[in-house]
């Protein structure tokens, strides 16, 4: 499924690839040895990001992936800052009653 995504996107190299949520770092070990890339995963649960440095380490890919725990808007220092609200739009003219017929 993960190399399905990969060709319908048109992903044919990485440099580095960030995976959100990536549980026990499953698809980013299979990417970070099919392209050679390295692989960073951020995942809510401290035992899965434990787990999925583990079954790298043991899989040689240590050096290539590390995964933390954290959430993704905090983790990022060059996130574009939050922009305010919208202005609200005007209204729109008031319509007319139409004239009763008589």
């Amino acid at each position: 499924m993960i190399d399905e995504s990969l060709a319908f996107a048109g992903v044919t190299s990485a440099e580095a690839m960030v995976d959100v949520g990536c549980g026990v770092g499953g698809s980013s070990r299979h990417i970070a040895r099919k392209f050679g890339c390295t692989a960073r995963g951020i995942t809510l649960s401290p035992y899965q990001a434990r787990r999925a440095n583990e079954i790298s380490a043991a899989e040689g890919l240590g050096d290539q992936c590390s995964f933390q725990v954290g959430r993704p808007r905090r983790l990022s220092r060059r996130a574009p800052p939050r922009r305010p609200p919208a202005p609200p739009s005007p209204s729109p003219p008031a319509r007319r009653r139409p004239r009763p017929r008589c």
